[in-house]
């Protein structure tokens, strides 16, 4: 009797082994994420947060009303982030919180199309 069913069956052993053998960083038992995932995580994080700030600080430099409209910043965030070094980026990237806020379309009295705000933010 041949015990190695690959899966085919259905059972439920079979389905926890194949699931396991997809992502490696899980262990079989192991409901939580692996360490080693959750650093994967924190550096992903972190990068997205500092191409973020990269995006945002030059933004700010160049452009401060687009900064204003584009980032949802004030007047005081724009300076201060205009001011940081890149070391002070690199600092505040990694905080290990999103710095990222996504901003929904407001609705105006002048009932600007959701169409020209995606090409207004792809500008």
């Amino acid at each position: 009797m041949n015990h190695e069913n690959n899966g085919r069956d259905g059972s439920a052993t079979s389905q926890k082994q194949q699931a396991t053998a997809q992502v490696p960083h899980i262990r079989a038992g192991n409901s939580g994420v692996g360490a080693s995932s959750k650093n994967i995580l924190n550096e992903d994080l972190k990068l997205l947060n500092l191409q973020y700030l990269l995006l945002a600080r030059n933004c700010a430099i160049h452009s401060p009303a687009e900064a204003l409209w584009k980032y949802g910043m004030n007047e005081a965030m724009i300076q201060s982030l205009s001011e940081m070094t890149i070391n002070q980026l690199h600092e505040l990237a990694g905080c290990g919180r999103a710095v990222i806020t996504i901003l929904p379309p407001k609705t105006t009295d002048n009932n600007v199309p959701l169409n020209l705000y995606a090409a207004l933010l792809a500008n």
